[in-house]
């Protein structure tokens, strides 16, 4: 069964009222699929499996489902999100033990912690705005 990718907009939409966010990049996010060990010989190259992406979304979406009040999740890309420094404090409390607990790897380097503004699929947003990055606005007018 093929899980569908979320609706970018509806992330975004979904982030327009936060103020304070946090991001985090998973690092090498098929590499995370656990695999059964009697199938493991048909992934030679787990990134060109027919369904990874999808089933990497679905499991990131399980894990992150009883939370999504304040995280989006888009592939190796999570946010969270919150209206307030508290809020997001506890918040960060609750991802740690997440990735803790799901053994799940970050790219520490790319954490981005307590951030008025975000840049996420191609859009920055920020106080109740999104704006298409200007590098993505580039690629399209000049294609």
């Amino acid at each position: 069964i093929k899980y569908l990718l979320p609706n970018k907009q509806d992330l975004i939409n979904r982030l327009y009222q936060a103020r304070i966010f946090s991001k985090f990049d998973m690092k090498s996010r098929y590499y995370q699929i656990k695999v059964k060990e009697e199938d493991k010989y048909k992934t030679i190259m787990p990134i060109s499996l027919k369904n990874a992406s999808s089933e990497f979304q679905n499991i990131i979406n399980n894990t992150l489902n009883p939370y999504s009040e304040f995280f989006v999740a888009y592939l190796d890309g999570v946010i969270n999100f919150s209206t307030s420094i508290e809020k997001h404090i506890k918040q960060l409390t609750t991802i740690k033990n997440l990735i803790k607990q799901n053994k799940i790897v970050i790219f520490v380097h790319k954490i981005k912690l307590v951030q008025t503004k975000i840049c996420f699929l191609g859009h920055e947003i920020f106080k109740e705005k999104s704006h298409i990055l200007n590098k993505v606005l580039n690629l399209l007018t000049n294609f």
